[in-house]
């Protein structure tokens, strides 16, 4: 009988020690934690195409021939780690979002003196992204001021960027809410 009482206390000290996890917690454990990065995932993802549809709202008001390229400006944005509204608020103050530019040099930014050409919107926009990244923040820039004061000779060119990109954000709230609802 004492062996059986052995045995049991045994095998109950192997289960119910603390800090020793059995398979069946681990898989649990590693279920939980995958959930959980699924979770930030589809938030994230939320957030990006609330971020495309605010661009290509935003744009349509203005008739912007660049509605079509709202994947391009969030897709940089988060490659260069900048604001995903910065570029295209640059473009509304620049070219009124591309409608008054040189014709053909796909330079709405004012990039150059809008002199400077690029082959195709995409590569206007990678290139100034790009460029925002490690000729402005990467060298100290941490405002759409500090940028200002380098990009433009206007002294309210930051406050007039910041304007557009606010009706960016504005219109990112709306469209979030209804994505959550969906």
């Amino acid at each position: 009988m004492k062996k059986y009482i052995l045995i049991i206390v045994l095998v109950l000290a192997i289960f119910f020690r603390p800090g020793i996890a059995l398979a069946g917690d681990n898989i649990a454990a590693k279920s939980a934690t995958l959930q959980e990065v699924e979770i930030q995932k589809n938030s994230f993802q939320r957030v990006q195409y609330s971020q495309r549809v605010a661009i290509q709202n935003v744009l349509r008001r203005y008739n912007s021939t660049l509605v079509n390229y709202a994947d391009e400006f969030v897709a940089a944005a988060y490659r260069y780690d900048l604001n995903p509204y910065l570029l295209v608020s640059i473009s509304g103050l620049e070219s009124f979002f591309g409608r008054y530019m040189i014709e053909g040099t796909y330079n709405g930014y004012g990039w150059g003196g809008g002199h400077i050409s690029f082959q195709s919107w995409e590569e206007g926009i990678e290139t100034i992204s790009r460029s925002l990244r490690e000729n402005y923040f990467d060298r100290g820039a941490q405002t759409i001021h500090d940028v200002g004061r380098t990009y433009a000779a206007s002294p309210t060119w930051s406050v007039r960027v910041s304007h557009f990109i606010r009706q960016f954000e504005l219109e990112e709230q709306k469209v979030h809410q209804i994505v959550i609802i969906l």
